[in-house]
């Protein structure tokens, strides 16, 4: 009766209860060649080593058995389907460290219609205070101007990333992307809002729409973008008002 090195009898594992693929040679009703045996072994000690749990080494070898099974009876073996072992093993470890280093941005639209406000506010607030006091001519916002302006040019740039932005970095398929006949409309209708916001509003008296002085606005506007620095580290918040670099 066949054995492998260490007495493992491979033919007379009993039937009814599952094997684990730890049973070297023999895994659910088919026999790994000795390569392959070599490469599982190699593999879950390396990720054991990487600290990943008895169970975790186990779940991961498991998924790539189905390939190796199918692949072996054509003579590829593991190795070359999934390299090296121990590289295919130290992958898991790369990735994590990755992905921890690189957490998935938050891409909840109230938190980054939040940061585009704040972004455009404390831009619009401090270059327009500080040009007044450089410059002999106002041209400084009322505080509801700053308010609705930045509040409607958020909503612009959100729905510039939902219908197009989102789609150029990779993260979704393209062929998801709503049309042109629906998209276009809604970002032109939303633009002439924002015009017709920065119009009205400028044109209200100044009971209702005061004009900052110039220092409170410088900052008011610098902490707006302190609080906006603070918000994204603090909750990782995706970015809409800057294009991302489309992925080849």
């Amino acid at each position: 009766m066949p054995k492998n090195k260490k007495g493992l009898n491979f033919y007379s594992l009993p039937k009814g209860r599952p094997h684990g693929i730890l049973v070297f040679g023999y895994h659910k009703g088919r026999y790994l060649s000795q390569a392959t045996e070599e490469f599982i072994r190699i593999a879950k000690h390396q990720l054991l080593e990487n600290g990943k749990t008895e169970e975790e080494a186990e779940s991961l070898i498991q998924e790539i058995l189905p390939a190796i099974h199918e692949n072996q009876g054509k003579g590829i073996p593991a190795r070359t389907l999934f390299g090296a072992p121990t590289v295919w093993a130290n992958s898991f470890s790369e990735k994590e460290r990755y992905e921890k280093e690189h957490p998935k941005l938050n891409d909840a639209p109230s938190l980054m219609i939040l940061d585009s406000f704040l972004f455009i506010f404390g831009v619009f607030a401090a270059i327009s205070a500080f040009m007044n006091l450089v410059a002999p001519r106002r041209t400084g916002y009322g505080l509801i101007t700053l308010i609705l302006g930045s509040l409607t040019g958020a909503l612009l740039l959100y729905l510039m990333y939902y219908f197009f932005y989102q789609y150029m970095d990779g993260t979704k398929d393209r062929s998801e992307r709503p049309s042109l006949w629906k998209s276009m409309p809604i970002l032109v209708g939303v633009m002439f809002l924002w015009v017709i916001v920065l119009s009205f509003t400028s044109l209200l008296p100044q009971v209702l729409n005061p004009t900052i002085p110039d220092v409170f606005a410088i900052i008011l506007g610098a902490l707006a973008l302190v609080l906006r620095f603070y918000l994204k580290k603090r909750f990782n918040i995706k970015s809409s008002s800057t294009a991302p670099t489309t992925r080849r």
